[in-house]
């Protein structure tokens, strides 16, 4: 008997988890706010980027660096495309 309430915050809790991922992975993004966080990530991969290059870091450095940015900048594309179509 004392196991039951346990059984329900259990189930409860593994619900309430549940709902919130599949929420999660279906809400529709926030293209505006995504924009955003984008914009954020190239403009600081970007000062990475150039502190690497005044500093000479090596091209095994640097690469992922470029790399980083490269595919950031798609994703703002993808994002741009997106949130304004035609």
């Amino acid at each position: 008997m004392e196991a039951i309430p346990v059984i329900i915050v259990a189930v409860v809790a593994g619900a309430l988890w549940l709902y919130a991922v599949v929420q999660k992975h279906f809400a529709a993004p926030d293209p505006k706010g995504e924009l955003e966080i984008l914009n954020r990530r190239a403009a600081w991969l970007q000062e990475r980027l150039d502190a690497a290059r005044r500093e000479n870091w090596d091209l095994d450095m640097v690469s992922p660096i470029l790399e980083d940015l490269t595919a950031t900048r798609h994703q703002l594309a993808r994002v741009e495309v997106r949130r304004f179509p035609g």
